[in-house]
């Protein structure tokens, strides 16, 4: 509302979460096939209410939503960024992998360019999921092993559930935006920083 009583801003681009784009099914009977821009997290599911996060999760969904109906009504453009994880502790890896199937993620420079790209670009607008990769937290610890074995990745970290669910949001890219950094340069930048706060990594 600040953004539309001013009268000279024109878009308005939101940080959403892929935490907001969960492809569960509404009657909890398993996984939509695929994860894109027309997923929206079920905040009456179960796994949803039983989350620590549950508030976090149902708030951001909800907040979500009624930003992107502004953009319907006319009176601003509005665009929504749901952006992937920045890998970090593994009970919240595990979470969203339950909740998304995978876990979409992201390198903070990528979501930072996105972000500018989405207040650059003229025809830009509406919801976006914004991650450059889709992987299990298996999948995460396998790569954590093999790139950097000297953290000795426990086994039980690379087990877990291998999901068909498929990564199917490319509005991004198809606007012309290019991610800059894979699975591995976003696991050896997050080694980085976290060997910069505790030394005996």
């Amino acid at each position: 509302m600040s953004c539309i009583r001013s009268g000279t801003v024109k878009r308005l681009v939101y940080t959403a979460t892929v935490m907001a784009a969960s492809p569960l099914k509404d009657d909890a009977s398993g996984f939509k096939d695929i994860m894109d821009e027309s997923c929206w997290t079920p905040i009456h599911h179960p796994f949803v209410n039983s989350l620590p996060l549950k508030d976090y999760v149902i708030s951001k969904t909800e907040s979500e939503k009624a930003a992107l109906k502004f953009g319907e009504d006319g009176d601003l453009e509005i665009v929504t960024l749901a952006c992937g994880y920045r890998v970090s502790l593994y009970k919240t890896l595990k979470e969203l992998d339950v909740l998304c199937g995978k876990i979409p993620i992201i390198h903070l420079e990528d979501a930072c360019e996105a972000h500018i790209f989405c207040i650059e670009n003229d025809s830009i607008k509406g919801r976006f999921l914004c991650a450059s990769d889709y992987v299990s937290a298996a999948e995460i610890a396998e790569c954590l092993q093999q790139t950097h074995p000297e953290l000795n990745v426990k086994p039980m970290y690379m087990e877990g559930p291998k999901r068909a669910v498929k990564w199917g949001s490319t509005k991004l890219i198809d606007q012309g935006f290019e991610y800059k950094h894979d699975l591995k340069m976003i696991l050896d930048d997050s080694v980085k920083f976290w060997r910069k706060l505790d030394g005996s990594l």
